[in-house]
């Protein structure tokens, strides 16, 4: 049985001199499967959202409303490339609450209390971490970020 345990999920951390027993993992495991069928419930239910509001939005105005996904890879630097410019672009972190804009002509910005800079180069935005000692807020390795952008409507 294991002396220690990880700190959000529980997970067992043996020491050298720990017994490791074969119900420990078996518990790891069930308390694993749980957490990450409890995730990809939230992003489908999200993603069904989205989808729902996406077409209430863009039967109001003058805008048009675009959803993507990507998953983090953990690098200080992350492109995406759009159908056009977007006016506001909103990404949202699973399970950080990342949650930040950037309007059209802003060329920094934060994602989690971070600093980030921001640059355009047509329809492509690339967003790079700018602080030395932080994972990227906008792009955390195996973390699931929904983008949402807002267009000018005709364009």
């Amino acid at each position: 049985m294991a002396t220690n345990y990880t700190s959000y999920y529980q997970l067992n951390q043996w020491e050298p001199t720990d017994q490791v027993l074969h119900t420990d993992f078996n518990d790891d495991n069930q308390k694993i499967d749980a957490a990450l069928h409890t995730l990809n419930t939230t992003v489908q239910q999200h993603t069904s959202q989205l989808s729902q509001q996406g077409t209430q939005i863009s039967q109001k105005g003058d805008c048009t409303f675009y959803t993507t996904t990507y998953e983090g890879t953990g690098e200080d630097t992350r492109t995406l490339t759009f159908p056009q410019k977007p006016l506001l672009l909103f990404i949202c972190g699973q399970t950080t609450g990342v949650v930040f804009t950037l309007a059209e002509t802003v060329q920094s910005t934060a994602a989690s209390g971070y600093p980030l800079k921001a640059s355009w180069s047509g329809t492509t935005l690339t967003m790079t971490n700018t602080s030395t000692d932080v994972i990227p807020g906008f792009n955390q390795e195996g973390y699931h970020y929904i983008v949402i952008g807002l267009f000018r409507a005709g364009q």
